[in-house]
Order: structure tokens, then C-alpha cells, then sequence
């Protein structure tokens, strides 16, 4: 197989793929993975969600953003994200377009099109229903969620719920509708040829990681016989609890943008230098975070999902999971068998 070898200048700013997702679906192991190759280059603090929101506070184009975050890569490197927001769909915030939300240049996908047409796009996704499990129990560990499982699943599977989740998804009512893959990987089809689209799933990468690692490389077209040395390890293994609640340095921040003599100290920062802050904030935000989480123990684990709930879920996937057959040309992993009528 030939090996792609970029001649682009160094620090130019454009951008090669973006791993959009699905989150609670192994984007953290894939995101150290990948940073190994040497003909790679992505960011230490995983997610670079500029497309997320329609514009940005410090930035005034992905160009200008993204030859900002890699200024750090080498010659000839391939750039590359792994942001699990950018499988969200819509745009995020409340100065997004209200006339036409759902239209092409309106959505994740077709900002990013816009910006970088000929990036390549990898998906890897997990069994709906337990990646909804998995961002409750995130979403709770991190004092943002007071609901029981059922009852959060109750309350979104309610009569326009879903409607609203889907136009506006967030920390606690994505449960549901961030497991819609075949809805969410038809908006990026909209505007993206199939050729530039690879989905992956969860499964494989924790039986055979240098296998699914192969497969990434040849399809960006660098070197699939580099081996990651960190192949085997683990990485952001779902946590129960914080080992101390008041340790959160996003909620801090948060705090201090309702304050007006920190906002206005903030606001004279000169504006490079807020940047250069903002991103090392990032970076230790995250790993604090890592650090502070206490793994679950699934045999303790008070709020439990019962069969009820999680039948629902199943019946609620069934019309997406048969969008995504035909994206896939085949049925996802999770997919019942077809029981003899």
C-alpha cells in the first residue's frame, strides 16, 4: 500500500480528520492511540470543539484556531481531532440560526464541510443503550445530574422530549438521542461523499486495538504497520463518584464568569494571552478530572436500570438502528437477530 507523505509547510492552517464521536464510546483510547503515529499530530487535551457553537470568543476562523492548537506539529504530519461533541448534530448555543436549525449550513457537519471539504471523518460508536448508561452515570458523578437512570429515561422518552433533546442536546437530556447514529451519521452523508466516512465500533477496539488501529491508519494513509506502543492500556474507565465533590475546576470557572470584577480583570487580558490561559485551563481541567473520578463498581451500583426502562430504550433504537443497517451495509453489533415470525 502506498503511504501518504504531506509536503505541506509547517504551521498552515487546515485539518485532515476528526474523529466526531460517538462520546462514551472509547474516543479517549482512540484519541491516545492515534497520537502515537509519528505521522500524526493531534492535540494533548483530546477535544477541539470549535464547530460546536456558531462562533467562537476568541477566534475569528478555524483557520486561525486550528493553526493555533497545532502549532506544535512536525513536518509533514497529518492534524487530527477526537471530539465526541461534533456527533451531536445541531449547533450549540443561543446565537445559532432559529429560521432553519436542521439546514446543512446550520449543523456540526456542515461547518465543518465548509471549512475543511476534503477531511476525512471516523465514527466509532457503542450499543445505544449502554452509552446512554455510561453518560448518566458521567453526568451524576459530576453533580450535574440528580435523577435516577429511570427516571431521567422516563422523562426524555416523553411526548416531544425527543424533539427537543435532538434540537437542542446537552449534558442531561442527550442520554437518549446521542445513541441516534443512524440520524447523526446521515447529517454528515448530507454533506460528505460515503468514501470519507469510517465507523468503528467499541467492541472491536477493546478485543483487537492493533487491528482497529491498522484499519485507522490505512484509511488516513499513513503507515498501517505501526504498532501504538500503548496498545492494551486503558483509559477513562467509567467512574461511580468524585473523590472530592468540591475539586471540579469547571465549575469554578463557571463561578467566575458570574462574577463582575473577575469577568472585567479577565476582559483585560490581552486577547493572545487569554488564549494561551484557556488552553493550558483545558488541559489541567481534564486531567484533574481523570484523576478525581472513583472507578464503578457495577455489583455496588445503587441506581440500576430496570428491564422496563431498558426494553424501552431497545424499542425506541429500533427505526435509527435500521437507518444505520443501510449506512453500514450491515447490522450494527448490538442488533437483535431477526427472531422466525
Amino acid at each position: 500500500m502506498r503511504v501518504a507523505t504531506p509536503t505541506r509547510r509547517v504551521g498552515a492552517p487546515t485539518l485532515d480528520f476528526f474523529v466526531v464521536g460517538a462520546a462514551k464510546a472509547g474516543t479517549t483510547a482512540l484519541h491516545h492511540l492515534l497520537r502515537t503515529h509519528p505521522q500524526l499530530c493531534l492535540p494533548e487535551g483530546k477535544e477541539l470543539p470549535y464547530f460546536v457553537t456558531p462562533r467562537h470568543a476568541y477566534y475569528g476562523s478555524p483557520a486561525e484556531f486550528f493553526a493555533d492548537a497545532f502549532e506544535h506539529r512536525g513536518e509533514g504530519q497529518l492534524c487530527g481531532t477526537v471530539t465526541p461533541q461534533y456527533l451531536y448534530g445541531a449547533l450549540l448555543g443561543p446565537d445559532r440560526s432559529a429560521t432553519a436549525p436542521d439546514s446543512p449550513e446550520t449543523t456540526i457537519p456542515g461547518r465543518i464541510r465548509d471549512a475543511y471539504p476534503g477531511a476525512k471523518l471516523i465514527a466509532i460508536l457503542r450499543d445505544p443503550v449502554a452509552r446512554a448508561r455510561s453518560h448518566h452515570r458521567m453526568s451524576t458523578m459530576r453533580g450535574i445530574e440528580q435523577r435516577p437512570f429511570d427516571l431521567a429515561i422516563d422523562e426524555l422518552l416523553a411526548p416531544g422530549a425527543v424533539a427537543e433533546s435532538r434540537l437542542r442536546p446537552d449534558e442531561t437530556n442527550g442520554y437518549v438521542v446521542l445513541g441516534e447514529y443512524g440520524r447523526l451519521l446521515g447529517g454528515y452523508l448530507d454533506v460528505f461523499p460515503r468514501e470519507q466516512l469510517l465507523v468503528l465500533f467499541q467492541g472491536d477496539l477493546e478485543e483487537d486495538p492493533g487491528a482497529v488501529c491498522a484499519e485507522v491508519f490505512a484509511f488516513l494513509g499513513v503507515d498501517p504497520g505501526f504498532r501504538p506502543p500503548n496498545l492494551g492500556s486503558r483509559y477513562h474507565d467509567g467512574g461511580s463518584h468524585r473523590r472530592f465533590a468540591w475539586l471540579d475546576l469547571t465549575s469554578w470557572q463557571r463561578g467566575a464568569r458570574r462574577s463582575a470584577l473577575l469577568s472585567g480583570l479577565w476582559r483585560r487580558v490581552p486577547r493572545s494571552q487569554r488564549r494561551r490561559l484557556l488552553r493550558r485551563f483545558n488541559l489541567v481541567s481534564r486531567r484533574l478530572f481523570l484523576w478525581n473520578r472513583v472507578a464503578v463498581d457495577a455489583a455496588a451500583e445503587p441506581d440500576a436500570p430496570s428491564a422496563e426502562t431498558l426494553a424501552r430504550l431497545r424499542t425506541h433504537y429500533r427505526e435509527d438502528e435500521e437507518c444505520l443497517r443501510e449506512l453500514l451495509g450491515a447490522a450494527p453489533p448490538w442488533s437483535e437477530p431477526e427472531r422466525p415470525a
